[in-house]
């Protein structure tokens, strides 16, 4: 879950702020580590499923951290399990 959470993210933003035109995530942002991860309740519904939901891809809530440059961490997403993502800077 935690591995597919990841790449959920990074998926939708792009791995890092280095790749030109191919990131549209927040600034200074170099990579994506995930914190921890809890699985959803429930069992995803054949909505879900056919419209390849993130609640039936990965089924689980995550918070995923974000580093830039040095290693400094940047901020952290929440990613609930309907795949609504939350971003919280820390500078």
């Amino acid at each position: 879950m935690a591995s597919q959470a990841l790449f959920h993210t990074a998926d939708f933003y792009g791995n890092g702020s280095l790749e030109i035109g191919d990131y549209n995530g927040p600034p200074l942002v170099l990579g994506w580590y995930v914190k921890s991860v809890e699985e959803c309740r429930g069992t995803p519904s054949r909505e879900d499923f056919e419209g390849n939901s993130y609640r039936a891809m990965v089924g689980a809530r995550a918070e995923i951290g974000a580093y830039s440059i040095f290693g400094v961490p940047r901020g952290e997403m929440d990613v609930t399990c309907i795949g609504q993502r939350k971003w919280e800077p820390y500078f």
